[in-house]
């Protein structure tokens, strides 16, 4: 489980960083919401790129309270950014 997401026994300074920020989720659909987000690998002509599904509901305001940043919905891979060393000679 996430430890972003506050609930029983949850600690209390992620709790007064919502309240400041007046994000009170419903924690069953926030947990349902979590659930959706996605990540899928895709090559594309020998590049590797990686997206993720939007969030939905309250999921980007509850993890901007925390001061979490979510990845960006498409992204280069760290895979296409490896670079091949040219063969060597013996």
């Amino acid at each position: 489980m996430c430890s972003v997401v506050p609930g029983p026994g949850s600690s209390q300074s992620t709790e007064r960083r919502l309240a400041a920020a007046g994000v009170k989720p419903e924690w069953g659909r926030m947990l349902m919401e979590l659930d959706l987000l996605q990540k899928i690998k895709i090559e594309q002509g020998g590049k590797h790129f990686i997206a993720r599904t939007p969030v939905t509901g309250d999921v980007g305001r509850v993890f901007q309270a925390v001061g979490i940043a979510l990845p960006p919905t498409m992204r280069r891979s760290c895979r296409s950014r490896r670079l091949i060393a040219p063969p060597t000679s013996t």
